[in-house]
């Protein structure tokens, strides 16, 4: 029973190490970020021009690249992250990190 107990202890203790490490991305507020907050929106808008829809933006986040969060009346959503080298790309769905 003590041997069980020490693995999920010791389990738990990794997957909780493991969570705060990867959510904390370190971002020092005085490194200007690769692509202005302006630049990225633009892009970001620029790549959803093609749907038939029209988009705004819901969200905006830096997490080492813009990602952006957008809705539309019809009930669509779409998210679209620009890159340090301004890669755009988009997704139905949320990124997952």
């Amino acid at each position: 029973m003590n041997k069980k107990i020490g693995i999920a202890v010791v389990t738990v203790g990794f997957i909780v190490t493991a969570s705060a490490f990867a959510a904390r991305i370190a971002w020092k507020p005085t490194d200007e970020p690769p692509v202005s907050l302006r630049l990225a929106l633009t892009l970001a808008e620029e790549e959803l021009k093609a749907e038939n829809t029209t988009y705004y933006c819901l969200s905006a986040g830096f997490i080492g690249r813009w990602e952006f969060h957008f809705g539309s009346k019809a009930g669509k959503e779409m998210w679209v992250a620009v890159g340090r080298d301004r890669e755009v790309s988009k997704s139905k769905d949320p990124f997952m990190h």
